[in-house]
């Protein structure tokens, strides 16, 4: 349920949206938005700080075109959307789109990363901004792109989980 709400507060689908039905979670989600007290905000210097390091962790393996291990860093229901489709699980990603795409690369580097991170209870809540440079394997033109994502991170025996992407990106 949680997972839906978090979803709602930055995605928005329209199939979710669009969902009145009688016993919905709609009505729990409403209340949840409006009741400030539910999930206090949670912005302890460590928090953000292991968070961050789930992010930096995530980052590291694109740009070291290996995401071996990288699963450890998602909830086993994570759901992840690139511009304007969903992806599926964390191991759909990996196996349709992300790993295909990193192939084709001979390099990948970010830079002018920004991290908005705010946590509330056991969910941390990220935007990030960045730019990043390809270079392309076979005939080694580069790529510049701007990108942005928004993350949802849970807590879960005490460790942070990546449960939601939303990433999308053009060239610059």
């Amino acid at each position: 349920m949680i997972t839906i709400a978090l979803l709602f507060l930055f995605v928005a689908t329209p199939a979710f949206s669009q969902n009145k039905e009688e016993g919905s979670e709609r009505n729990d989600i409403n209340r949840l938005m409006k009741n400030k007290e539910v999930m206090p905000v949670l912005n302890s210097g460590d928090n953000v700080k292991e968070v961050k390091k789930v992010l930096k962790q995530y980052s590291d393996a694109i740009e070291k075109l290996d995401m071996a291990g990288t699963e450890n860093l998602f909830t086993p229901d994570a759901e992840i959307y690139e511009s304007e489709k969903k992806e599926g699980n964390y191991s759909q990603y990996l196996e349709h789109t992300l790993n295909p795409k990193l192939k084709e690369y001979k390099s990948l580097k970010y830079s002018d990363y920004k991290a908005d991170v705010n946590v509330k209870g056991d969910y941390a809540y990220v935007n990030e901004t960045f730019r990043y440079t390809t270079i392309n394997a076979k005939d080694n033109l580069e790529t510049k792109n701007q990108g942005a994502s928004v993350m949802v991170l849970k807590k879960i025996k005490g460790k942070w989980k990546i449960a939601s992407i939303h990433f999308s990106s053009k060239i610059i």
